[in-house]
């Protein structure tokens, strides 16, 4: 039966480049965000630390030698520049894909 509400969190698999290597699938769970949340989140990004802005929609992560953390996300996003696009990207496409699917 399709639910009107939907689950608050969501998990999906982000593809984390690793430089000289290829990219590692790394299992996230997601905060969900309505249409009109999602929007004015994606807008107010701009101007923002992307390590502020993960923390926004990021609950935690599966297969990483670290508990999730400001910390530990923090060493991410430094070890790993293209973490933070691959992270956001992956969320606005999910929660896209889902739409798109409903």
């Amino acid at each position: 039966m399709f639910r009107l509400q939907p689950n608050p969190t969501f998990r999906a698999k982000v593809s984390i480049p690793v430089p000289g290597e290829a990219s590692v699938k790394v299992e996230f769970e997601f905060r969900h965000k309505p249409r009109d949340e999602l929007v004015s989140y994606l807008q107010g990004t701009a101007g923002r630390e992307d390590l502020d802005v993960l923390l926004d929609i990021v609950v935690r992560w599966w297969e990483v030698d670290a508990e999730f953390s400001r910390e530990s996300l923090s060493a991410m996003l430094q070890n790993f520049p293209g973490s933070g696009p691959a992270i956001i990207g992956t969320y606005a496409k999910e929660l896209a894909d889902a739409r798109l699917g409903n």
